[in-house]
């Protein structure tokens, strides 16, 4: 897995020196299977590889059987959040969303916009509008 993800990483690399948006998002979404990949690795089996382990040497598991518990909940929004992080419009969006930035929408880099917009109206409610549907 490793290996096959290293290659993969480095031909990438190679095929994108002159980055068109269509490959900066394939890297970013390379980048998120990357991540999802190794989240479960460090939040899910290495806890249980220690919890299942401790016990066959007869080492007390103590301290360790929390931390199993918690990294299992944890998890799901620790993937959730890097996948956000990672991939750019869905990192602008949220913080659009949230009202954490004034100037977080990318410039548009092609004719078509792909990005969902946040318009806040007066009363504070917050409407989504795609540019492939047109607003009545």
């Amino acid at each position: 897995m490793f290996y096959c993800g290293i290659r993969t990483y480095s031909r990438m690399t190679k095929a994108t020196s002159q980055l068109s948006n269509h490959m900066k998002l394939q890297r970013e979404l390379f980048q998120a299977l990357l991540i999802q990949s190794t989240v479960p690795c460090i939040f899910l089996f290495i806890p249980s590889l220690i919890y299942f382990i401790f016990p066959i040497f007869n080492l007390p598991l103590g301290l360790f059987s929390n931390i199993a518990g918690i990294t299992f909940v944890i998890y799901p929004v620790l993937d959730l959040i890097a996948v956000i992080y990672v991939i750019k419009h869905y990192r602008h969006f949220v913080f659009k969303l949230l009202c954490l930035s004034h100037k977080v929408m990318p410039k548009a880099e092609t004719a078509e916009k792909e990005e969902a917009e946040v318009k806040i109206d007066g009363s504070n409610e917050i409407y989504m509008s795609f540019n492939s549907i047109p607003n009545d």
